[in-house]
C-alpha cells in the first residue's frame, strides 16, 4: 500500500497514523529512534508490508502488471490500490471521504513538530496540495504514475498502468476489495493488540 493505505489502517490513532505512513521517508537515525521508542505506528507499517505482500490477493495483482512493469509491478500495485480504496470508500466507512480528508490534513499539521525540518517541509507540501483528495480520481492517479516514471532510472512505463487498470478494472477491483476486507479488520485487531501490550509494559 502507499501512503492512504497505511493512513486508513491507522484507524484515527494521531500518532499512529503520521509514524505509520511517514515510515518510509525517515533516514535510518530517524526510523531507530521510533524503534526505539517502540512506536505503535513503526510497528503498524511493518505489519502491514508484510502482510500486504504476502497476501494471495496482492500477488495476483502483481502478476497481472508484472508484463509491462516488471520489477516495478509492486511500486505500481501500490498507487492503484490507494486509488481503489478511495474508489472503493464508502463501501467500508461511512463519514464522506473529503471530512475525512481535511481530519487527516489537521492532523498532519497538529503533528509535524515531532519530526525533522525536511519531514514538516513534506508534510506541509502535501496538505497544501490536498493530495489526499486527488486520489479518488483517475486524473490523480494519472498524475502519480506519470511523476514516478520521472524518478526511474530504468524503463518502468508506469503511465501504461492507468490504461491497464481500465482494461482489467473488473478483476482488478475484485482482487483489491477481497485483499481490502481482510486487511482493514486485521490491522484494528493487531493494532489493538499493540495497545494492549503496551499498556501492560506500563502498568
Amino acid at each position: 500500500m502507499n501512503y492512504l493505505g497505511h493512513i486508513v489502517c491507522s484507524h484515527g490513532r494521531a500518532e499512529v497514523m503520521m509514524d505509520n505512513f511517514l515510515t518510509d521517508m525517515l533516514t535510518h537515525k530517524e526510523m531507530l529512534l521510533l524503534k526505539e521508542q517502540k512506536s505503535l505506528g513503526l510497528q503498524l507499517h511493518w505489519w502491514l508490508d508484510e502482510a500486504t505482500d504476502h497476501h494471495p490477493a496482492i500477488k495476483s495483482l502483481h502478476a497481472l502488471f508484472r508484463p509491462a512493469h516488471h520489477k516495478y509491478s509492486p511500486v505500481v500495485v501500490d498507487l492503484i490500490l490507494d486509488f481503489l480504496i478511495a474508489h472503493n470508500w464508502y463501501r467500508f466507512r461511512k463519514v464522506k471521504y473529503e471530512d475525512y480528508c481535511e481530519e487527516v490534513f489537521a492532523i498532519m499539521m497538529q503533528q509535524r513538530f515531532r519530526y525533522s525540518e525536511l519531514i514538516r517541509k513534506r508534510i506541509e507540501n502535501m496538505v497544501a496540495s490536498e493530495w489526499l483528495l486527488k486520489q479518488r480520481s483517475i486524473e490523480g492517479l494519472r498524475f502519480t504514475l506519470k511523476a514516478m516514471d520521472k524518478r526511474t532510472s530504468f524503463p518502468s512505463q508506469f503511465e501504461l498502468a492507468e490504461h491497464q487498470l481500465m482494461h482489467h478494472f473488473q478483476q482488478t477491483n475484485e482482487l483489491f476489495w477481497n485483499f481490502w476486507q481482510e486487511i482493514y479488520r486485521a490491522s484494528e485487531a493487531y493494532l489493538l493488540s499493540l495497545e494492549v501490550e503496551r499498556n501492560r509494559d506500563h502498568s
